[in-house]
């Protein structure tokens, strides 16, 4: 009798009660109680309808204790506030006597709740992540329906409750482990990091992000740490209406991280009700064991490869290096080296792609090696065949492989979609990709930033300058989407408007003064000067960084805005002999209209191994027609 007593859960009005579980619910949620409180309320729970003197209570729940009947009058007054906040009164006074508890209440047995846990794992006394929490608080899993067929996850950034901040890079990177496998299980879309992370110390309820990244689920948590020592608490939250759908807390060692990574991965999937096929749960389950010190190598490494400037960048080489240096088989450290030595050798970073790009290829095939089913390292391959080799077949065939391992890696899609429009002109598939990339990626800069050019190249102009709209939407103090607008107005003839951007940008960038001189050049001189007076940016930029290939290309399309055919080809061949990947844009860069039938810039085209102009249709010629028609 006392087991199935301890099997009941009580429901009324909006809360649940387990015994067994010693957890109270309201609506879902985990209510802190302590102890005492927990043990005051079961017992009038338990006795419903029915007045208890004080004396039986006290004996009852401070057995062979002397307290004061005062405890018990504030055990109840902390009751009261708790569950009567609502206007409902459960507990109600007896005078001289007690307390009697009166609700409708329904007892059913706790074994026919609870759901089944991938792996058929114990299901563990779990708490929300709250501050200063010591006490372990249970909570129900409950029945949530997702349809399968489009569950949509995000994962937010942990938050670091530690008192150390360097600890954001593990709270980082824990996350992105997370986000990342969950990410290739069937039937589940799990949101990118770009977007997932954007809300990183923003106050933002859980309601509002789900809404800006149109999914039905959020996973959430915190992370205190101490030397080895951990505690993360994770939650995963229903976002129309913040119902908790799981939550847990994990007391443990940093040597037990991968375990650890495991048990939430397989709760999560357990909670949402989505298959975890054979192949995810065999690399989840076997991956390789790496010490404590390697892993936080990795995560350091990570934390800086994911901002992409050019320093943070040859930060991340740094980590992942000494990763591998201790341990050479960390086929994740190979994938972030190559990531990182791709960036550098494109646009992201100033190392010479002739440095960057080959080891960026070794690193990739490496990580292929160490590692057959992740996706990132082909895609880390296909940008060194396209922008470096200047191999379309090669870098096609990586993209082919990285989309069957993982069909919603955005990375992968962004760089296709460059691949599509920039080599062959397939403007449409290229922005289907691109628009596929931002489903998956919906709050990501550098992905609207590449749907505007793929439709500023195709002519879309329109298009092109709503995206970079919405980039200024994310990030105000943009400078970029200024002056990609302000081309866009260029090739409409609207001199003054583009002008206008071009001093927008310059003050987004904090150069007021400057942004002053553009708009008195423009006022007094024309667009031509505004035009020089870029050249001249650009020249000193160049001087300043040693000699980069970005410039050099940047240098050929502003000398191709004034028309100077011989600058620009100068410049164009100093960009091919640092092997610019950037060159890849040749023929759907509108700048270069005027020289396409040049016989040095065809000769060029012919060099890189693009597509002549005849090799594209009469409707991609007639795009570009237009485009040098609307030059002004």
């Amino acid at each position: 009798m006392e087991a199935e007593k301890q099997r009941l859960v009580y429901e009324f009005g909006r809360f649940v009660l387990s015994p067994r579980e010693r957890t109270l619910l309201a609506n879902g949620v985990p209510v802190r109680l302590p102890a005492k409180e927990f043990e005051t309320l079961l017992m009038l729970v338990e006795h419903n309808g029915l007045a208890l003197s004080k004396e039986e209570m006290i004996s009852e729940i401070w057995q062979d204790t002397f307290v004061e009947e005062g405890n018990l009058a504030k055990q109840i007054s902390r009751l009261r506030k708790i569950l009567n906040a609502n206007g409902e009164e459960y507990i109600t006074t007896v005078p001289k006597h007690g307390y009697r508890f009166r609700a409708e209440l329904r007892r059913e047995l706790l074994d026919a709740q609870l759901p089944i846990i991938a792996e058929k794992r114990t299901v563990e006394r779990v708490t929300l992540a709250v501050e200063n929490e010591s006490e372990p608080v249970a909570v129900l899993p409950q029945h949530r329906r997702f349809d399968l067929r489009t569950a949509t996850l995000a994962v937010l950034p942990f938050v670091n409750v530690s008192s150390d901040p360097e600890n954001d890079y593990f709270c980082d990177g824990l996350a992105e482990e997370l986000l990342n496998f969950l990410g290739r299980v069937e039937g589940l879309r799990v949101v990118a990091r770009t977007s997932a992370f954007s809300f990183k110390n923003k106050d933002a309820d859980v309601s509002t992000i789900a809404r800006l990244l149109a999914v039905d689920s959020v996973l959430e948590g915190s992370v205190r740490r101490s030397g080895n020592q951990l505690r993360i608490s994770v939650r995963l939250v229903s976002a129309p209406d913040a119902y908790h759908i799981w939550s847990q807390s994990y007391d443990r060692e940093m040597r037990d991280i991968f375990a650890l990574q495991e048990e939430i991965t397989l709760a999560v999937v357990g909670a949402l009700e989505v298959k975890l096929l054979s192949q995810e749960r065999h690399r989840l389950l076997n991956r390789p064991a790496v010490s404590q010190e390697v892993y936080e190598l990795y995560l350091k490494g990570r934390y800086f490869l994911n901002k992409r400037t050019d320093t943070s960048l040859r930060q991340a080489v740094a980590y992942f290096q000494r990763a591998i240096d201790i341990d050479p088989d960390f086929a994740l450290a190979h994938a972030g080296l190559a990531d990182a030595f791709a960036y550098l050798g494109y646009a992201f970073g100033t190392m010479p792609p002739a440095q960057a790009m080959p080891r960026a290829r070794a690193a990739a095939i490496k990580a292929q090696e160490l590692d057959p089913l992740a996706a990132e390292p082909h895609t880390s391959l296909a940008i060194v065949h396209l922008f470096f080799d200047w191999d379309w077949t090669a870098a096609e065939n990586e993209y082919v492989q990285a989309a069957k391992l993982d069909p919603n890696y955005p990375t992968n899609h962004h760089f296709q979609a460059i691949y599509l429009a920039a080599i062959w002109r397939r403007f449409d598939e290229a922005i289907n990709e691109a628009t596929l990339a931002l489903s998956l990626d919906p709050l990501s800069i550098p992905l609207h930033n590449i749907a505007g050019l793929l439709n500023l190249d195709a002519g879309r102009f329109d298009e092109a300058i709503s995206m970079w709209r919405k980039v200024l939407e994310l990030e105000p103090t943009a400078s970029a989407p200024h002056n990609e607008i302000g081309w866009v107005y260029e090739l409409q003839g609207d001199h003054k408007s583009a002008a206008e951007e071009y001093a927008l940008a310059l003050e987004a960038a904090n150069e007021h003064g400057a942004a002053g001189n553009l708009r008195k050049i423009f006022a007094a001189q024309g667009i031509d000067d505004l035009r020089r007076s870029k050249v001249d940016f650009f020249l000193e930029k160049w001087e300043q960084r040693g000699g980069w290939h970005g410039d050099a290309y940047s240098l050929a399309v502003n000398y191709a805005r004034l028309g100077d055919q011989d600058r620009t080809l100068h410049w164009l061949e100093r960009a091919f002999r640092m092997r610019s990947g950037l060159l890849v844009w040749l023929n759907i860069q509108p700048a270069f209209n005027f020289l396409r039938t040049d016989p040095s810039f065809v000769d060029l085209t012919s060099r890189i191994g693009l597509p002549s102009a005849t090799d594209h249709t009469d409707e991609d010629n007639a795009t570009s027609a237009t485009i040098s028609l609307l030059r002004g």
